[in-house]
C-alpha cells in the first residue's frame, strides 16, 4: 500500500513539473498549477505518515522530498531569476527523491540480495557523485532559462553528468547484472539518458532559432521533463546500490559465513 501511495505521489509530482515546464515563460503560476502543487503537498504530508510506519529506513528520504517541496513552493511565490532556478532545482529535488523512496518501499527493498562492488570506481562511490553530478546539470540548465548564466557552463556540465550516468549504469549491468532491480533501473537511466541528449540539442535549437513558438516551448518543456526522469532514476538506482551493493571484502565475510 505505501509502494503504490508513492508511486501516486511521484506522479502527481511529475504533473506539478509538467505545469511548470510548459508554464515556465509566464511572469507568474497559473491557478490550475497552483490548485495542484497544494494538492500534491497534502498528499506527501499522509505519504510521509505511511513510510514513518511501513518503512523506518525511508522517512529520512521522505522528509528530503517534503522539504524540498517546501522549499519549491516558497521559492516559487518570488518571482526573481535566482527564485526561479532555485523553484526549478526543488521541484526536481522534490520528484527525483519521491522516486528514491519510491524504490526503497518497493519488495525488491525488502527483499535484499547483496552484490559484491569490485570495480573501480566503487559502485557506492558513483552511487554518491552521479546524482550530485546530475543536480549540478538541473541547475546550471534552470541558471541558463532565466538568464543569470550564458550557454556554455550548461553544455560543458552536460558532457560530465552524461558520462557519469551512463558509466554508473553500464558498471552496475556489467557487475549487477543478474539483480533484477538495478539491471531495469540501469537500463531505463541508459535509455532516458539518450533521449535526454536528444531533447537538449532540440531546445538549443529551438531556443536559437526563429521559428513557431509552440515548437520551442513544446522543445524545452519535454527537455525539462526528461531531466527531471534522469535525476528520478539516478535517485533511485542510487538507493538500491546502497542497499544492496557491498564492498567487495564485506561481501565475501558474508558469503563465506553464509
Amino acid at each position: 500500500m505505501t509502494h503504490r501511495l508513492s508511486l501516486i505521489l511521484v506522479a502527481g509530482l511529475f504533473l506539478v513539473l509538467a505545469q511548470g515546464a510548459v508554464e515556465s515563460g509566464k511572469t507568474q503560476a497559473s491557478q490550475p498549477h497552483l490548485l495542484v502543487g497544494i494538492g500534491v503537498g497534502l498528499l506527501a504530508i499522509v505519504w510521509a505518515a505511511a513510510v514513518s510506519k511501513a518503512r523506518r529506513e525511508a522517512l529520512p528520504v521522505a522528509i528530503l522530498a517534503l522539504a524540498a517541496m517546501a522549499a519549491s513552493g516558497w521559492s516559487g511565490m518570488i518571482l526573481t531569476p535566482a527564485a526561479k532556478v532555485a523553484h526549478a532545482v526543488f521541484s526536481h529535488l522534490a520528484f527525483g527523491l519521491a522516486a528514491a523512496a519510491a524504490a526503497m518501499t518497493s519488495e525488491s527493498w525488502a527483499a535484499k540480495l547483496a552484490v559484491a562492488d569490485g570495480g573501480f570506481p566503487s559502485l557506492r562511490s558513483l552511487a554518491w557523485f552521479t546524482p550530485a553530478s546530475v543536480t549540478v546539470q538541473v541547475a546550471l540548465g534552470a541558471a541558463y532559462r532565466h538568464e543569470l548564466m550564458g550557454l556554455i557552463p550548461h553544455v560543458s556540465w552536460a558532457f560530465v553528468a552524461a558520462m557519469a550516468v551512463i558509466m554508473t549504469a553500464a558498471f552496475t549491468m556489467t557487475q549487477c547484472g543478474k539483480h533484477p532491480a538495478l539491471r531495469k533501473l540501469s537500463i531505463g537511466l541508459i535509455s532516458v539518458t539518450g533521449v535526454q541528449l536528444i531533447l537538449g540539442v532540440s531546445a538549443l535549437v529551438g531556443r536559437l532559432a526563429d521559428g513557431v513558438a509552440a515548437w520551442k516551448v513544446l522543445a524545452a518543456a519535454a527537455h525539462v521533463l526528461m531531466g527531471a526522469i534522469v535525476l528520478a532514476l539516478t535517485l533511485a538506482l542510487s538507493a538500491q546500490t546502497l542497499r544492496h551493493v557491498e564492498p567487495a571484502d564485506e561481501a565475501g565475510l558474508a558469503s563465506n559465513g553464509a
